[in-house]
């Protein structure tokens, strides 16, 4: 079955455009600083991952709504760049596509703000209407767990490609719990139909250490972590630590694999890029601590430039970091 599938990824997520701002410091409550530079770029958690995939050799496509605006003909151009399809494009009248502001400091701290715009009048419906003939097309099904998206619509995803055949690979990119309870993003039967069908979880560590309640990540808390899903042992279970690498959890057992140092010159899309390094990775049937430190590599190489979508090719990267995958 898997052989005729048309996309190794395919992903249902966050896309749309990213506007940056340089600040000598980033401000408090009630301050206000000025910015001394301003660049607009494309964004967006899966759509970053699945350019990372494309720039891997990997055939990708994107789903999901993009507002009837003037970005939206730009974002799909440029994933036709990146080598990412667009294969049923989908613009919501009177409403935007997403966008984020992303505030950055000298030493490459940043906090952002987003709006999501027509990815919050995604549906189950449209999913399984628009886009059921596409997720059951592809090998990987990608979706993300954030402010930007409604959790109905990615368990519906995820049902259509678990009955395909396809393997889902969840991103969790923010303590889920607070999105349920604060942002209003569905619920935690929905959040654990989700889990229960990932067979990759990736955690940021901000996100684990609010799904876990704890304040910091060690081999122990990813063991727990995984105590949750541990009676499906073809899962993997991985929480990124910037430049501490990642710990995993998976059949082999328990496993932390150190990062790669990089001078940091924008850490935003770092984790997106790791997750499409470990989706190809995986593809290529990579044993666990290879795919990781691939998927590392990906995540660190991203990390030296601007630009959440600035991930590297293989070749690129491999030259990078004097490696070969």
């Amino acid at each position: 079955m898997m052989s005729t599938k048309k996309y190794d990824v395919v992903g249902l997520g966050g896309c749309g455009i990213d506007f940056r701002l340089d600040v000598p410091k980033l401000p408090n409550i009630d301050e206000k600083v000025v910015a001394s530079n301003l660049e607009v770029s494309e964004g967006g958690v899966t759509a970053n991952n699945l350019v990372q995939c494309g720039r891997l050799s990997l055939k990708s496509a994107w789903v999901g709504l993009l507002g009837e605006d003037q970005w939206a003909s730009h974002l799909i151009q440029k994933f036709t760049e990146a080598g990412v399809d667009v294969p049923n494009p989908s613009l919501e009248p009177d409403r935007a596509s997403s966008q984020f502001w992303i505030i950055a400091d000298r030493a490459g701290q940043t906090t952002m703000i987003g709006y999501p715009g027509a990815l919050k009048n995604l549906t189950p419906q449209i999913v399984r209407k628009k886009f059921g003939k596409i997720i059951e097309s592809c090998k990987h099904f990608h979706v993300e767990i954030s402010s930007a998206l409604s959790l109905s619509p990615l368990v519906e995803g995820a049902r259509i490609a678990k009955d395909s055949g396809a393997k889902v690979i969840v991103d969790v990119d923010s303590d889920p719990f607070y999105l349920i309870e604060k942002e209003k993003i569905g619920t935690k039967k929905e959040l654990r139909e989700l889990f229960s069908m990932a067979d990759v979880l990736k955690f940021s560590r901000g996100a684990a250490c609010g799904y876990a309640k704890v304040s910091k990540i060690d081999e122990r808390v990813v063991s727990l972590i995984a105590s949750d899903f541990s009676k499906n042992f073809s899962k993997i279970v991985v929480v990124t630590l910037a430049d501490g690498g990642c710990i995993a959890w998976s059949r082999e057992g328990i496993i932390k694999v150190p990062g790669f140092k990089v001078k940091v010159v924008d850490p935003v899309g770092a984790g997106d890029a790791f997750l499409g390094g470990l989706s190809y990775a995986l593809l290529k049937d990579f044993k666990i601590e290879r795919a990781l430190k691939l998927a590392n590599a990906c995540g660190a190489f991203k990390c030296g430039r601007k630009g959440a979508r600035s991930s590297g090719t293989l070749r690129e990267i491999e030259k990078f970091f004097s490696l070969t995958f």
